[in-house]
Parts: structure tokens; C-alpha cells; sequence
């Protein structure tokens, strides 16, 4: 994979071990297929998905700020 050798020194300089680097290297992997997939999408497609991510990132978000102000209560 040449994005790990691009990325060796940068490993070596953070000092992770392999497995912190075989995990981001599958998570490279998994971003990869991803984006394979997303470009036979139309743009409405992944105009919708983005659309929903977006609402379910803010979902959570208020989920978590209305817990922390019962908590609070």
C-alpha cells in the first residue's frame, strides 16, 4: 500500500504500535471501498445521504445535550 510507505515516518514519529497502525491503515482501506462506491452514485444520491448523516449528526448531538441538561436537573 503505498499510502503506508508515505506514511511510515510519520508512524515512526508518533511512535504508535502496529496495531494502532494496521487500524488506521483499515480504516484507509474501508474509506478506499467507500469511495469507490460513491462515484458510480448519482448527485442526488449523494446529495440525500449527506442530507441524512447531517440529521442524524445533530440528532445525537441534541440527544446528548437534553441528557446532560436532565442530568443536570
Amino acid at each position: 500500500m503505498s499510502r503506508q510507505n508515505d506514511m511510515k515516518a510519520r508512524y515512526a514519529e508518533l511512535k504508535l504500535t502496529q496495531d494502532q497502525i494496521d487500524e488506521i491503515e483499515g480504516s484507509f482501506a474501508r474509506a478506499d471501498k467507500a469511495q469507490k462506491c460513491f462515484e458510480t452514485w448519482s448527485q442526488e444520491a449523494i446529495d440525500r445521504t449527506i442530507r441524512s448523516v447531517a440529521q442524524n449528526v445533530a440528532n445525537s448531538r441534541a440527544f446528548h445535550e437534553l441528557v446532560e441538561l436532565g442530568i443536570q436537573e
